[in-house]
C-alpha cells in the first residue's frame, strides 16, 4: 500500500536530511528504484514519518521511473517549500502511529523512531548511486 508523506522546509534551500539509493538501468538510464537508505535525527526526512527502507514512488506528483538519476536527484532538490513523495513500506516495518509527534499548529509531524544507518560521505558521490539530500 502506498502512503503520501508531505516533507515541509521552513527555507527553500533546507536540507530533508535524506540519504537514497537510486538504482537505474544501464542501457535508458531511466530510475528502477528509489529507496531511503539514511535519515538524520531531527530533520525534516525523519520528522515526516520517513523510515529506512521506504520506497519512493513518486515526488511531487512525478513517477520517478519515468525519470532519468539526475532528474530524479533535482526533483528531491527543487527550492520549494514543500516535497510531496509517494511512498511504500517493506512489510517488516511497524505502521504504528504511536511514536508520532505533533508541530507547533498541532499537525502531526513524524515518528520518532528515525535510525541513521551510514555515513554522511557515502551518499555524496553520485556516481555511486547514493546522494545525501
Amino acid at each position: 500500500m502506498r502512503e503520501k508523506i508531505v516533507l515541509e522546509r521552513e527555507t527553500p534551500d533546507e536540507r530533508l536530511g535524506l540519504g537514497i539509493a537510486i538504482e537505474s538501468d544501464e542501457t535508458d538510464q531511466k530510475v528502477l528504484s528509489v529507496v531511503v537508505e539514511q535519515l538524520d535525527p531531527g530533520s525534516i526526512a525523519a520528522e515526516s514519518g520517513l523510515r529506512v527502507g521506504d520506497r519512493v514512488w513518486s515526488v511531487g506528483g512525478k513517477n520517478v521511473h519515468e525519470c532519468s538519476r539526475a532528474k530524479c536527484l533535482a526533483l528531491f532538490q527543487r527550492s520549494s517549500m514543500n516535497v510531496t513523495l509517494m511512498i511504500s513500506r517493506h512489510k517488516n516495518h511497524s505502521n504504528s502511529h504511536s511514536n508520532r509527534r505533533t508541530n507547533r499548529s498541532g499537525r502531526v509531524v513524524g515518528n520518532t523512531n528515525g535510525k541513521t544507518h551510514k555515513s554522511r560521505e557515502q551518499y555524496e558521490n553520485p556516481t555511486e548511486g547514493m546522494s545525501y539530500i
